[in-house]
């Protein structure tokens, strides 16, 4: 279990071996900032923050205390970083990796998280600016970055994932590598079968 003190800003990166050092300096600017407010960060593969604390990886049961008790969660795009914080309470604040700033592959996180925004099931941050305004509101207005703690997060993405993937390729052809939505796809079904067993 995560002590009190551990509780405050989480910021978490995913398993992803491409670095996104951009999410990690705007979470140690925000740090910088409001040093009464604990920042952790889970980076993977980017570098380590200076000003926030942090690991690489975390086991699966710690990562999701600190989600529990964070006041606020920052995750990439990842389909499992989002799922994973709505099945913990949290509405997670995300900041898409981006193919340009070589975070990834192709910008596929950001055509899905801004579909994502669209329904209500984030809150998207495409800015340090943004990023900054959804912590602001997380700390002053915390209901507004809750969601009722359930598996059905889980549910409604594999029901609506292939409308989602399906808009996503046919909204702007070849922006997102087809051998990736079968990844995406093979992943959400895995990972139901194993959350049912």
């Amino acid at each position: 279990m995560v002590n009190a003190d551990k509780t405050g800003l989480l910021g978490t990166l995913g398993t992803d071996h491409h670095q996104f050092g951009r999410l990690v300096s705007w979470l140690d600017n925000w740090a910088a900032e409001h040093a009464e407010t604990p920042v952790f960060v889970q980076y993977g593969e980017s570098p380590a923050p200076a000003v926030a604390s942090g690991a690489a990886m975390l086991p699966k049961e710690e990562l999701l205390d600190r989600v529990r008790v964070a006041f606020a969660v920052v995750t990439h795009g990842g389909t499992g970083s989002i799922m994973e914080a709505r099945s913990c309470g949290k509405l997670p604040i995300v900041v898409p990796r981006l193919a340009r700033a070589r975070e990834h592959v192709d910008d596929h996180q950001l055509v899905f998280a801004r579909k994502l925004a669209d329904t209500g099931w984030i809150r998207l941050a495409e800015t340090e600016a943004e990023l900054h305004e959804h912590l602001r509101s997380a700390w002053e207005r915390p209901a507004e970055y809750r969601v009722q703690p359930t598996t059905q997060a889980i549910e409604h993405t594999k029901r609506n994932i292939d409308q989602l993937l399906t808009d996503v390729l046919y909204e702007r052809p070849g922006f997102v590598r087809p051998t990736r939505v079968r990844q995406l796809v093979r992943f959400l079904r895995a990972r139901k079968q194993n959350t049912s067993d």
